[in-house]
């Protein structure tokens, strides 16, 4: 009976050290996966900041586009009004 718990106990022992391996492992290949995904997550971040930067960049050219187009428009619409109120306009009886 005793030699039979003695093996009892050396296969438990064996079997709980497999465990531990596999669960070292596990851990590992986990941690591994983990840190991909971690990459692979600030890889798409960067991307995406990059087209924001892009955007950003295309909407400042696009209002300093646009408030120059505004100005000379102004300077137009100030120029047709000072020229209206400066030439006589005949005035029917």
């Amino acid at each position: 009976m005793a030699f039979f718990l003695s093996i009892l106990i050396y296969v438990g022992t064996r079997v709980l050290e497999i465990i531990d391996v596999f669960a070292e492992n596990g851990f590992s290949v986990l941690l591994l996966v983990g840190l991909l995904w971690a990459f692979f997550r600030l890889r798409q971040l960067e991307a995406r900041l990059e087209q924001l930067s892009s955007l950003q960049t295309n909407f400042a050219d696009a209002r300093v586009s646009l408030d120059a187009e505004l100005t000379a428009i102004k300077a137009d619409i100030t120029w047709l009004s000072e020229d209206c109120f400066k030439t006589p306009r005949p005035v029917k009886l």
